[in-house]
C-alpha cells in the first residue's frame, strides 16, 4: 500500500529504502520502465488488494 504512490512513476522502485542497500539487493536491475510508459500512452487504472483484506485500493 505505501509504495502506489510511485507505481507508476519512472526511474523508481520499492526494492530500496537507504542507499546502502545498494550493496546487499539480490534482484536483478527492475526499474519499472513497462508501467510508465503504458501511462504515457493510455489511460492506466490499477486496483489492487492485499490478501485476507476485505477492500482494495
Amino acid at each position: 500500500f505505501e509504495d502506489l504512490p510511485i507505481l507508476c512513476e519512472r526511474h523508481t522502485t520499492s526494492k530500496l529504502s537507504a542507499f546502502e542497500d545498494l550493496q546487499t539487493i539480490k534482484s536483478m536491475g527492475f526499474r519499472g520502465e513497462a508501467l510508465a510508459s503504458m501511462t504515457y500512452v493510455a489511460h492506466v487504472t490499477v486496483t489492487t488488494i492485499t490478501e485476507g483484506e476485505l477492500h482494495g485500493y
